[in-house]
């Protein structure tokens, strides 16, 4: 059984219906730009990016008011979510707040605010992606 899954099964986090979890197909990256870190650039590797106080997380966050599993970004083949997993302080995205155990899709570019913390969500396609682009952009001009 693969990290992901073991990971969703302990959070009891739901398989998005019809979307397969794989490993990130793009390049997610968290840009924190309010609090206190360690490394202010994180990397989303994993198709479960877990956050919250417990070691086991991918992004520690080293704050009482944050339970251990606090919240996780899930990366499908229908793009990247932020699952809120319950306790803690309230988590926005885009401003608006993402309820208890509830979800939100998020894009590149978004803020994402956590209590005292803030990121910004930076998601770059795949270097494969990003050829197939190219060469099926359309005709080259004459």
């Amino acid at each position: 059984m693969s990290v992901a899954h073991t990971r969703l099964d302990r959070y009891k986090l739901p398989r998005p219906h019809g979307q397969a979890l794989a490993p990130a197909k793009r390049l997610v990256s968290l840009e924190v730009v309010r609090g206190r870190v360690s490394q202010p650039l994180r990397t989303v590797a994993e198709a479960v990016f877990l956050i919250g106080s417990g070691t086991d997380c991918d992004l520690v966050l080293g704050d009482d008011s944050f339970p251990e599993s606090y919240a996780a970004i899930t990366t499908t083949s229908g793009g990247v979510n932020l699952r809120h997993l319950g306790g803690g302080p309230a988590i926005l995205v885009r401003g608006s707040a993402v309820s208890q155990f509830g979800g939100a899709s998020i894009v590149s570019g978004d803020l994402v605010e956590m209590g005292s913390l803030a990121f910004r969500v930076r998601i770059v396609p795949a270097v494969a992606e990003t050829v197939a682009l190219r060469v099926y952009a359309g005709p080259a001009a004459a």
